[in-house]
């Protein structure tokens, strides 16, 4: 079904025709809504990275496939936030006096709005999708992301790779690849060399950085791979545990049936309570019980 897409998409890309795309993307949430699938519930790992090595199966040797051939939910930040980010960079270059220019100022102002007009129309076809989930706002992650790294680390990713492991945790995705070409210190210090801050905030993070060249070990990447996929499948086994065990201490949960204010039962009821209270007050278990605590002790100091 998707290589039918994928031939619509490129004519629709060809033309520049975006109405035609919005058709095509209209057909395919129909068709996929229709699609059998099971109910079982799988793990989630996100994979995060630079944009060639995240996108393109081949450069990452189709990790991805191979993630979801071993029942996991993989999970890919938008491709639109890598060219979106330009618009958060110009704000913040401005605002830190970094670049002073009334003109690409209000540019990039227009062109923001433009592009969330577009991005609108898409969200609402979006909806109808059953797997449908809100994206999140690059400015207010782009926000989120400043207390970690700051936001003038624009090279490569820059700060939108912390930005988009922020968001995955957000959402309670705390397995995450963090995948960059060999050699790419930009991509390396937002990813890699952020770990140690992001756990102090995220404790349930567990990040595998993957250096990915021709000259890399398809078995070492493997055998990495598989101690994510381990640690996956056992956080979401704990998960469900704690989800019983929750539900069975709900289950023997015996609530208060009786009321805690005696002044709103009758008053013929009202005068029992006091018979009772008065009754029990003049067995003298207190002092009993007092008594026969000293008695207890008094014993122990003889022995």
């Amino acid at each position: 079904m998707h290589q039918k897409y994928l031939v619509k998409m490129e004519k629709g890309i060809e033309n520049a025709d975006y109405n035609y795309l919005l058709s095509v993307l209209e057909e395919a949430v129909r068709d996929f809504n229709q699609v059998v699938i099971t109910s079982k519930e799988v793990s989630k790992i996100g994979v995060v990275g630079e944009i060639f090595v995240k996108y393109n199966f081949f450069s990452n040797g189709s990790l991805i496939e191979w993630l979801s051939e071993n029942g996991v939910e993989v999970q890919l930040p938008s491709l639109q936030n890598f060219f979106a980010q330009r618009f958060v960079n110009e704000a913040y270059d401005q605002k830190m006096f970094f670049k002073q220019s009334i003109v690409d100022n209000i540019k990039n102002r227009l062109a923001d709005i433009y592009t969330k007009y577009h991005l609108k129309r898409i969200d609402r076809i979006m909806q109808g999708f059953r797997f449908y989930e809100k994206p999140f706002s690059l400015k207010e992650i782009a926000e989120s992301a400043g207390d970690v790294v700051n936001l003038a680390n624009q090279f490569g990713e820059g700060w939108l790779l912390t930005a988009e492991m922020i968001a995955m945790l957000k959402e309670g995705v705390g397995n995450i690849i963090c995948l960059q070409p060999f050699g790419c210190i930009s991509n390396h210090i937002t990813g890699r060399g952020l770990e140690k801050s992001l756990k102090e905030i995220y404790p349930h993070l567990n990040l595998l950085s993957i250096d990915l060249d021709a000259g890399a070990s398809e078995v070492n990447i493997l055998n990495r791979l598989h101690f994510m996929l381990v640690a996956a499948k056992e956080e979401l086994k704990t998960q469900k545990k704690t989800e019983i065990e929750k539900t069975e201490n709900r289950r023997f949960f015996i609530p208060r049936i009786l009321p805690v204010d005696r002044n709103i039962f009758p008053d013929s009821v009202s005068h029992e309570v006091e018979k009772w209270k008065s009754w029990v007050s003049g067995l003298g278990l207190w002092k009993k019980a007092g008594d026969f605590i000293r008695g207890q002790e008094n014993n122990n100091y003889r022995n």
